[in-house]
């Protein structure tokens, strides 16, 4: 566990201390949409060294202010979104218009149109690296005091988070990036919610659900309340005398940014009530989410406190309530009641609003209140009640069910996020929650399951197979989400929309895309020159519309973020940026981007050698790169400062000489820099590492597999382990037999996971490879064909949607391409699916070739959901298939030492073979009384000769024999060692024109019993054939008593 300190002085400031929080400073920047700074960050990192160095010396020597008032930074304009009113007086009915340009047209005639805008800051790097400094050092005593009941914006902490009156985990400082991800947090928020409401009605109770918005929160908060007495002694923080200077300096400079913001906002608007304008918080520096999230800390304590809730929780500045319906209030009542019991904390606002009042001593100058128009309450009770948490529910299963499916082609078009997108106008009440009051919210959903569907696709097919489908879902882009009524609800998500096009080199495409967002925004702008749109917000405040200076602001953004796009995503081909075509030119020239190739170039290298392309920096050494980035000056003053750095450097070395991880670089002798690893915004998964030094799971002659790989999550991702978890994976491994003293792997059982009470259920397919896919491979190319990807796409989605689930998915030998492997196993994985898979063809050099099987395993020993992902190679090839790929495509079988390990996997144990090895009697006889099934993953005609070769091995073996094989053929079966014969086909699947799975469930404990049985004595009852003579059960697998 990295040391959190809490230091007394600047003098006591480390270099350690500003190389963690330069790292977190460069993970948070990477994964705000808001940010165009990568190539700040590059320019940076390039003298990393002196830069930290001079703010060491600079922060010790007290001058603190002086690096703030260096960095003050500027301001810039961004969308939020198109607010609509309609007109008064507007009698006509509801029109659609499929035309962009004429829906616009109705929609300026029938609809008071405003657009609004937030004022967002753009800081220099150094003021992010400070802003993650007063995180580290101080910020995280903040987040501390506040309740479970604020699920939005914490910071990443060590174990869980803490229980109602229970102790908070450590701040986890070595983490990449200062918050916990925003999915996890939010889920629990909502369905916590829902399920305090559905367990209340089930008891008969009458509820009411309230939820509250706080309006344009960040915007109206006085940043000097972090630093007030009143504040810190409300919720309890206990700074010492740095701390509480580090965070007045910190708060004195917010609020200097908030005074300029004011002075910003003075030129584009004023407030409606003739009040001062407020700057706010800046939106853009980690620090302000967290500051923003404790001024409510207050609120939530007064909630929690005098209205005795049922429920509550609190998303940043979203609220849901639920509470006891006395029976006796409609909406403004349950208001004027809440009013009531605040005691002084809320009250009636002229607007038909509500304000809330912390103290002047709290929240300084902050105005805080409830936006009227997102104030929404329910009354629930009885059978009614329920069936609209039903409804609810079934939206989110809905929303859920298109997140976990892998995208096949036609979902660009037909998927139930594009029906959304394409109904302009005509979005209900869908919702996931019960405050969502229209349809943005879920287009904008919408959209982002498109997006991540095309770059999924894009990932695992060749551009040149899927043109036209891109080209439709480009023009659906401009029809449907760019176009003047839409875009600026979601012109966030262009910059991605750009990246996808540009990494395809689709130029044409990406050209069309900018030009379609400047011809929307252009229409807007000529609509407020005409006075068709009267008024334009911004953070809130109403303004004159024809207002040149805010517009030019937004343009100029859009440009900066299209250009940040274009130059992340750059194409890397043969060894270098592919060449510019004279669409690329046209579209440099559109957003103002002038370079020549040369510098072009070297700014595309330095992104991905710094992390910050759209190709992560492991992938671009992996697959396109044959130079590595080179070690940095005075560099291993700066790495040596990350606790880490030995194990990191351990597993480079280790990964490299194993042979799973092939590099393209030449032998140069080259040193490679550590700064992308340490300073990485996608290190290696958990899963990768597993796979580049597989003594990750059998260990090595000195650590345990557990231990080995927890060292290194935690030195190359950041994630710390809970040494209690890795002594239980030890000693789970030496009652195993997988201990570290144990180093002949050949006999070794690999240990995967924590032992489960869950039933097994295999994943039985029946997949069809075609002889062309077979030739195609063998030939040294992988069919990456959108036909084969159909067909294994429907398969996966069928197993990710059948209820119960399979635990196991076993898919035929020679099914699988390397290049689906994260996307397809990524969908199983988050539905707890493992997979045992056949990979197409390999080669190594000198003209050889060879097969694999695929283990994708859950594993929870690191304390969270993960997965390894183990090879186990074909040892030889059937004769036919060894004639066929020497005779027609000259390759010869790279063989290698049979290794058939037996893989204990949440306490299952079990075997893979691979087609013809099942004829082998050795290896069946090394399964013997080791596994409860065995996996055979085939490719074979001859089914007569194999279904006897599985009805032997299933007697003799005395174990369920699960055979895949491929469509063409078919006789997927499992096979049980039963004494009924009719029971002994548990699952036999032949013939049809479809691919399909069926789920089998096995009764490992039975199996296992009667096998423990001191004599073989026969028994009417009983469920299996006798064991066969010479069958030992093993220790791990004995059932006692018997």
């Amino acid at each position: 566990m990295e040391e959190v300190r809490r230091i007394k002085s600047w003098q006591e400031l480390e270099m350690r201390d500003l190389v963690y929080a330069y790292r977190k400073a460069k993970a948070d920047s990477y994964f705000d949409r808001s940010l165009h700074v990568s190539q700040e960050f590059v320019s940076y990192e390039k003298a990393l060294s002196k830069n930290l160095r001079d703010l060491l010396g600079e922060l010790q020597s007290g001058r603190l202010s002086d690096a703030l008032a260096r960095n003050f930074g500027g301001h810039r304009l961004v969308p939020k979104k198109l607010a609509r009113k309609r007109r008064d007086g507007w009698r006509e009915s509801h029109a659609y218009f499929s035309d962009p340009n004429r829906a616009f047209r109705y929609l300026l005639d029938s609809e008071e149109l405003t657009p609004e805008f937030r004022l967002v800051g753009v800081f220099s790097v150094e003021l992010h690296v400070l802003s993650a400094l007063w995180i580290n050092l101080v910020g995280h005593l903040f987040d501390e005091r506040l309740r479970p009941s604020a699920y939005g914006s914490r910071l990443r902490r060590y174990g869980k988070a803490r229980s109602l009156g229970g102790e908070v985990g450590e701040y986890h400082l070595g983490a990449l990036g200062s918050f916990q991800p925003y999915f996890s947090p939010y889920k629990s928020w909502r369905d916590n919610g829902l399920n305090a409401l559905k367990n209340g009605l089930q008891k008969g109770e009458a509820l009411i659900a309230v939820s509250l918005d706080f309006k344009n929160y960040y915007h109206t908060i006085d940043p000097s309340f972090l630093a007030l007495d009143g504040f810190q002694k409300a919720i309890g923080v206990d700074l010492n005398e740095f701390e509480t200077a580090f965070t007045r300096d910190f708060s004195g400079f917010l609020s200097q940014w908030s005074v300029q913001a004011t002075q910003e906002l003075g030129v584009y608007a004023k407030a409606e009530d003739g009040s001062q304008l407020v700057g706010g918080l800046p939106i853009g520096l980690s620090a302000t989410r967290l500051i923003a999230n404790c001024l409510l800390a207050k609120w939530d304590d007064f909630v929690e406190r005098q209205l005795s809730p049922v429920y509550y929780g609190r998303y940043v500045d979203d609220v849901l309530l639920v509470l006891k319906d006395p029976g006796d209030i409609n909406s403004a009542g349950l208001m004027d009641l809440l009013v009531k019991r605040s005691e002084g904390l809320i009250k009636k606002s002229g607007d038909e609003g509500w304000d809330v009042v912390l103290g002047e001593d709290y929240q300084a100058g902050s105005r805080l209140a409830f936006q009227d128009g997102k104030r929404k309450v329910f009354f629930l009770c009885g059978q009614g009640g329920l069936d609209l948490l039903e409804s609810i529910e079934k939206e989110i299963r809905s929303v859920s069910s298109e997140r976990r499916l892998m995208p096949d082609l036609s979902m660009l078009e037909e998927s139930t996020a594009a029906q959304v997108l394409s109904a302009a106008g005509a979005v209900g009440d869908e919702a996931d929650t019960l405050r969502r009051a229209d349809g943005l919210s879920v287009r904008r959903l919408g959209w982002s399951l498109q997006l991540r569907n095309a770059e999924t696709v894009a990932h695992d097919l060749r551009p040149e197979d899927w043109r036209e489908e891109r080209s439709k879902f480009y023009q659906f882009a401009r029809n449907h989400i760019l176009r003047s009524d839409r875009f600026l609800d979601h012109a966030d998500y262009l910059p991605r929309l750009i990246s996808l096009a540009v990494a395809l080199e689709d130029w044409d495409d990406a050209l069309a895309l900018v030009r379609t967002s400047f011809d929307s925004i252009g229409r807007l702008m000529e609509a407020a020159e005409k006075g068709e749109i009267r008024y334009l917000k911004v953070n809130g405040y109403r303004s004159e519309a024809a207002r040149p200076e805010a517009w030019k602001s937004v343009v100029r953004g859009i440009a900066e973020a299209a250009e940040e796009a274009v130059l992340r995503s750059y194409r890397w081909k043969d060894k270098a940026p592919v060449r510019l075509s004279r669409s690329a030119r046209a579209l440099f020239e559109e957003i103002g981007l002038s370079l020549d190739v040369s510098q072009l170039f070297s700014i595309v290298r330095d992104l991905r050698e710094h992390d910050w392309a759209k190709v992560a920096y492991k992938d671009h050494v992996r697959r396109y790169s044959e130079e590595v980035r080179k070690v940095e000056e005075a560099e291993i003053g700066i790495v040596s400062c990350y606790d880490g750095v030995a194990d990191l450097t351990n597993f480079l070395i280790v990964s490299k000489s194993g042979g799973r991880l092939r590099l393209r670089q030449d032998e140069t002798g080259t040193q490679e820099s550590l700064y992308p690893y340490v300073f990485a915004t996608r290190p290696y998964s958990a899963q990768e590492i597993a796979l580049f030094v597989p003594q990750c799971i059998f260990g090595s002659g000195e650590e345990s597999g557990a231990t080995l790989w927890a060292k290194y999550v935690r030195a190359v991702r950041g994630v710390w382990v809970k040494p209690k978890l890795i002594d239980d994976a030890v000693e789970l491994e030496s009652l195993t037999g997988n201990s570290a003293e144990q180093v002949d792997s050949k006999s070794r059982v690999w240990t995967v996971g924590k032992p489960s009470k869950s039933p097994v259920r295999l994943g039985i397919t029946s997949l069809l490879t075609t002889n062309a896919s077979w030739s195609s491979c063998a030939g040294g190319v992988s069919d990456l064909s959108p036909a084969r990807y159909r067909r294994l796409v429907r398969l996966i989605n069928q197993c990710l949607k059948l209820v119960p689930r399979p635990t196991h998915v076993l898919l035929p030998e020679v099914s699988l391409p390397e290049r689906w492997i994260s996307s397809i196993s990524g969908r199983l994985r988050d539905a707890g699916i493992s997979l045992i898979a056949g990979l197409d063809y390999a080669r190594v050099s000198g003209g050889r070739i060879y097969s694999e099987a695929l283990l994708m395993l859950s594993d929870d020993r690191l304390g969270y959901p993960s997965t390894v992902e183990i090879r186990q190679r074909k040892c030889l090839p059937a004769p036919s298939e060894e004639e066929e790929l020497y005779v027609k495509y000259g390759q010869e079988w790279d063989e290698q030492p049979p290794e058939k390990p037996v893989y204990d996997h949440k306490g299952f144990s079990f075997g893979v073979l691979v087609c013809s090895e099942l004829q082998s009697i050795s290896y069946r006889q090394r399964f013997q009384g080791e596994v409860d099934s065995l996996f055979v993953l085939s490719w074979n005609r001859d089914l007569e000769t194999f279904g006897a070769l599985v009805e032997s091995a299933a007697l003799d073996v005395h174990a369920y024999v699960a055979l895949v094989n491929n469509r063409s053929y078919g006789d997927s079966r499992v096979r049980a060692p039963m004494k009924d014969a009719y029971r002994r086909d548990l699952c036999r699947v032949r013939g049809g024109g479809d691919d399909y799975v069926v789920v089998v469930d096995i009764d490992v404990n039975s199996l296992r019993s009667f096998q423990s049985r001191a004599k073989k004595w026969p028994r009417d009852n009983d469920p299996f054939k006798p064991v066969p003579e010479g069958f030992n059960v093993s220790p791990r697998r004995r059932r006692s008593p018997a």
